[in-house]
């Protein structure tokens, strides 16, 4: 039998999440978590490790991975246009961050943000805006776990029916700067906002995980 999209008051239930090498089952919260700073944000993560809280970008796109493989089912259309309804409206949240360094050395990705077990990664993320091409698989890899420009315009088209668009420092700094990475979307693209500031505030999808790669259910 095929998998289901169940909805449970509140949340939807979403499995086959590949995320870092793992298959996840994932709980979708069917509303914004409040605006916040990505340091508060991170605060909530570590105060409710089993609730619905903001994570990093990898983890939304692999959750946006799986509603496209399985956009067969008569159940995946609420959560996507949930989250259709979401981008467009609003910069959404997460803890990824990127620190960008003076020239002649990698950016520096960081996932997990405040978070008992960050993850980083270097890539050459500075660059012109534009929409996403094969020169930046590097950095796609670095920000979104996968490199492979034709999977992510596909996600990104099932999603919001545009291409993806890279929004991120254009120069290398004269020395480090933190950025905060958000995504939104538009008529035309889904925005990869790789430079925002630290101190802005935005709401973010809230995000529980389920089942770890065993399918038991996380306790």
């Amino acid at each position: 039998m095929a998998n289901q999209i169940p909805y449970t008051p509140g949340y939807w239930t979403i499995p086959d999440v590949s995320y870092r090498g793992r298959i996840l089952t994932v709980d979708l919260l069917d509303g914004l978590l409040p605006a916040m700073t990505q340091e508060q944000a991170s605060a909530h993560a570590k105060a409710n490790p089993n609730g619905f809280i903001t994570r990093d970008l990898p983890m939304y796109f692999a959750i946006f991975r799986a509603l496209e493989q399985q956009r067969t089912q008569l159940d995946v259309s609420a959560p996507v246009a949930f989250l259709r309804k979401s981008m467009q409206h609003n910069w959404l949240q997460t803890l990824t961050a990127i620190d960008y360094t003076p020239r002649g050395k990698l950016d520096i990705v960081t996932h997990g943000v405040g978070t008992e077990k960050p993850y980083s990664q270097e890539a050459d993320v500075v660059g012109p805006d534009g929409q996403i091409t094969q020169e930046d698989r590097a950095c796609l890899a670095a920000l979104l776990g996968t490199g492979d420009v034709k999977t992510i315009n596909r996600v990104s088209a099932y999603i919001n029916n545009t291409p993806a668009y890279l929004l991120r420092v254009n120069a290398n700094p004269s020395e480090v700067d933190r950025c905060v990475v958000r995504f939104r979307s538009c008529a035309d693209w889904v925005y990869l906002y790789c430079s925002r500031r630290p101190q802005d505030s935005d709401p973010a999808l809230g995000v529980r995980r389920v089942a770890p790669l065993s399918g038991a259910r996380k306790r």
